[in-house]
């Protein structure tokens, strides 16, 4: 595993994020009966963030610069969390009720690809554990919540999520739902680390292409 940073939270103060799902699709290449390569896919789905940086002042260039350089073109990978998805954006994170604290815990086991997981230590008897959209970290990698869902009286619920799972969990395994993170690598952008600063308000946009965990 490369070595891995995290984006300081005060760069999340000054940033526009797009985090957008990406869909890598599968293709065969041109044969003798196909002279045009097919389609497959789409085969997998990696989170794709692009974050672009309002900076006004000098120290949180800084900041930024520093950032940028630890990422040394990529083969460094950024811890990062959705900005667009947090308690600052909409009051409380996850949305729906979820458990007494930022981490709950795996039900049942479950395998890689499984596009379901089954959740315990929720506020239990809740119409609305999760809503569609909260997110969700397992290890290294994260995960959107497909559907609205209730937890039962005892504080599980079975949730379906996108991407499908990188790896096996097992019961009591630790899920985040307060800014969980994911893994990425800096693919464009960040090749200007110079500013103006007399230029009030020069922006800078970095995208990030996740790197999921598999282990």
């Amino acid at each position: 595993m490369p070595d891995i940073i995290t984006m300081p939270d005060a760069l999340y103060r000054v940033v526009l994020a797009k985090f957008n799902p990406s869909y890598l699709n599968a293709s065969s290449g041109p044969g003798n009966f196909n002279p045009v390569a097919s389609i497959n896919g789409p085969s997998a789905v990696f989170w794709q963030p692009e974050l672009t940086f309002a900076i006004s002042d000098k120290d949180t260039f800084l900041l930024y610069r520093r950032f940028v350089m630890k990422l040394r073109g990529g083969k460094v990978l950024a811890r990062l969390y959705d900005p667009t998805m947090t308690a600052d954006v909409f009051g409380t994170q996850p949305r729906g009720s979820g458990g007494s604290g930022p981490v709950v815990n795996v039900a049942v086991n479950g395998e890689a690809g499984d596009e379901t997981i089954t959740l315990k230590t929720l506020v239990a008897s809740q119409a609305t554990a999760f809503m569609a959209g909260d997110m969700l970290g397992i290890g290294e990698n994260l995960y959107v919540v497909e559907d609205d869902v209730a937890s039962d009286s005892g504080g599980e619920a079975t949730v379906s999520s996108q991407p499908p799972l990188r790896f096996g969990v097992a019961v009591d395994d630790p899920v985040n739902t307060v800014k969980p993170t994911g893994l990425f690598r800096l693919i464009s952008g960040g090749q200007d680390l110079s500013m103006d600063l007399n230029q009030v308000g020069q922006a800078f946009t970095l995208v990030f292409q996740e790197v999921p965990d598999f282990t």
